[in-house]
């Protein structure tokens, strides 16, 4: 379809246009584009279009709420999803999402009043909830509770885990939490950075060096992210081939 519209000598951006118009989806006995189920539903159209490319049913693409609110719990004989208890309990999603991942029991994740919830450290002259505290500086809420409870001063409580993660830039090693405070980059991005395999100046600088990458077709150079666009490719798919050492000419295949 790209290629017959390139053909027409059509701009660019009415050919990814037009193709994103034309990926149709049967859901409840009604057709529509992407685009069309994407201004009914309010569900963002790349959202819509990265789970049809990931071979999603079209239930699963229109209903999906996201992998973690798909979790469901079954609790005196009804089953319900994590949101769907938080709201009908009162109790915060982050809350029983956690214990649910602690694997605690559906009448511990329920049941459970955690009045450490409340607990309030003042340091450094900051006065948070563990939660808060946990989220600030990286250290997990369950260490941090542990440690309050063992009754240490606040300056062990507050002393980064055993094997954190180090990072290495410009000669200097820090913590991530550390790096946090230096730069002013919040420590859940820091961390995403790391988990996803960025190298220590992509994580510190905010640039996904892959994105640099160019390549030259038919005696024109453009990044991956350009050659994405143009060919409807995506750029995953690009990198994974590039990353395979195949020829430019395969790369940027349909």
């Amino acid at each position: 379809i790209l290629n017959s519209r390139y053909n027409k000598g059509l701009p660019a951006e009415e050919i990814l246009m037009s193709a994103k118009e034309s990926i149709k989806l049967t859901y409840k006995g009604e057709t529509k584009t992407l685009i069309g189920w994407s201004k009914e539903t309010g569900i963002p159209y790349n959202t819509l279009y990265r789970r049809y490319q990931s071979g999603w049913s079209a239930e699963e693409i229109i209903e999906c709420e996201g992998l973690k609110e798909k979790i469901r719990l079954t609790y005196k004989g009804k089953t319900k999803t994590l949101v769907e208890w938080s709201k009908k309990m009162g109790i915060p999603y982050s809350t029983l999402y956690r214990r649910y991942q602690s694997g605690w029991s559906a009448e511990e994740i329920i049941e459970y009043r955690d009045s450490d919830e409340e607990i309030r450290l003042t340091y450094k002259g900051k006065t948070k909830t563990l939660s808060e505290w946990s989220r600030e500086t990286g250290i997990p809420y369950e260490a941090l509770r542990r440690r309050y409870h063992r009754g240490l001063p606040i300056e062990e409580i507050f002393t980064p885990m055993k094997g954190e993660i180090r990072l290495t830039y410009k000669g200097e090693t820090k913590t991530l939490v550390e790096w946090s405070k230096e730069t002013g980059i919040p420590y859940n991005k820091l961390h995403r950075r790391y988990q996803s395999g960025w190298l220590p100046k992509e994580i510190i600088e905010g640039r996904d060096l892959k994105r640099e990458i160019r390549l030259t077709h038919n005696g024109e150079t453009k990044t991956l992210v350009e050659w994405s666009k143009e060919t409807g490719i995506p750029r995953g798919t690009l990198y994974h081939r590039y990353k395979c050492g195949l020829p430019v000419k395969k790369i940027l295949e349909p």
